[in-house]
């Protein structure tokens, strides 16, 4: 027997803080994750599986586009065609709301609405399988709703399908179906099918409690190859083998470059196309640069590098689809500061760290290092590089005051 372990599509992903990209670039970002979704179809019709798992968060959110339903159906259909079941839940963005979804599947999907479910189904070898899960009709499940699984039936082949996340020490954080490694294990279930966790992990090998990751990393906190897991079972001792199948159309990673001394621009951009012959490069990657010791650069090599058109034409003399879409400052001098301007300074970051202030007050400064839409989109590190642009700024005052005593 084999199926296809996949979750976290998100179809209609927005990309909102890649939309200065150019047009056609930005679509080619926007339609990788229906390419990758429809690349994991591919995959299940060429391996012949037996059944699919989607374990949530197949749209983006609760209310998916026409466009987004329709394709997904399409793909539907083609499993269909070849006699292939999909098992679907929905997650915490696409939670179910019967009203927000205008089209019927084919007869070869069996959707899981609210409530724990067991749904049944007998391989063309005679082999019974039993797939237990649950979908979200809001975006939050706060319990432990594996409390709720019902027990493994003699002979069968049992999975859990999980949209959710290993409980942690605060009961007050665990807003996706937490659930503890423990219960999972006691339940004897042969295979757990785990979605929510953008990164692909086996929690446990005996039994198998894997998150396939998403089909399509989305941002640069979601770097590397992303794809779906090819589940092989041995019918006799219920071995279960895993394949991971790449389904990423564009790649994610960072390129770090670290400075050694006064850089100018010219010389900055040997070093940056040098750095990019080096990576290996087999499909689309959006590279963000992260130049290191950023102290030694000049003035106007700050200022340039944050014009898009500067990265896009070093992306075009490339031979490969390596494209430069953003670049952090990392300063790795910071200036000697009194302890009382010490104190100055960290009371002042906990004052402004805060997103309304970055929209209304900082922009002047963000606009000068990085595209402010990006880093409203991304908050998790937020405070981390403001921390970093106040050393910039602090850093070129030094230096124009250095200048203007010369």
């Amino acid at each position: 027997m084999k199926f296809l372990h996949i979750a976290d599509a998100h179809l209609d992903s927005p990309f909102k803080g890649l939309s200065y990209l150019p047009k056609q670039l930005w679509q080619s970002v926007y339609d990788s994750t229906y390419l990758a979704f429809e690349t994991a179809v591919d995959q299940a019709i060429a391996e012949q599986v037996d059944f699919v798992l989607v374990v949530g968060d197949t749209f983006d959110g609760p209310h998916p586009s026409l466009h987004a339903q329709k394709f997904v159906a399409d793909q539907f259909e083609r499993l269909n065609q070849v006699d292939i079941t999909v098992f679907l839940t929905f997650g915490n963005h696409d939670y179910y709301q019967a009203e927000n979804y205008a089209f019927d599947y084919s007869d070869n999907v069996v959707v899981f609405k609210s409530g724990m479910q067991r749904k049944s189904l007998v391989t063309k070898s005679g082999l019974a399988v039993d797939i237990v899960g649950f979908s979200y009709t809001q975006n939050h499940i706060t319990q432990n709703i594996v409390h709720d699984f019902p027990e493994r039936l003699p002979g069968h082949y049992t999975i859990g399908m999980i949209h959710g996340s290993p409980a942690t020490s605060d009961a007050n954080q665990d807003h996706y179906a937490p659930f503890e490694l423990s219960d999972l294990t006691k339940q004897n279930y042969n295979y757990y099918a785990l979605g929510h966790i953008h990164k692909r992990e086996v929690l446990r090998k005996s039994p198998l409690i894997v998150y396939s990751g998403n089909l399509q990393g989305r941002h640069i906190n979601e770097p590397g190859q992303k794809g779906c897991y090819l589940v092989s079972v041995d019918e006799q001792t219920f071995a279960s083998e895993l394949q991971f199948i790449e389904t990423s159309q564009i790649v994610f990673s960072q390129l770090k470059l670290s400075l050694t001394e006064e850089t100018g621009l010219q010389s900055l951009q040997k070093q940056i196309e040098q750095a990019l012959s080096t990576l290996d490069v087999k499909q689309m990657k959006m590279i963000k640069l992260v130049i290191q010791n950023s102290q030694l650069l000049s003035l106007n090599a700050k200022e340039v590098l944050n014009q898009t058109n500067f990265l896009d034409q070093i992306s075009q003399k490339t031979d490969y689809d390596s494209i430069l879409y953003d670049v952090e400052f990392e300063v790795n001098h910071k200036i000697q500061l009194t302890a009382l301007d010490e104190t100055y300074f960290e009371e002042a970051i906990a004052d402004l760290v805060n997103q309304g202030v970055v929209s209304d007050k900082l922009r002047p400064l963000l606009k000068k290092y990085l595209p402010v839409e990006q880093l409203l989109n991304q908050p998790d590190d937020l405070v981390d590089q403001l921390r970093q642009l106040v050393q910039l700024e602090l850093n070129e005052a030094v230096t124009r005051g250095e200048e203007r005593e010369d």
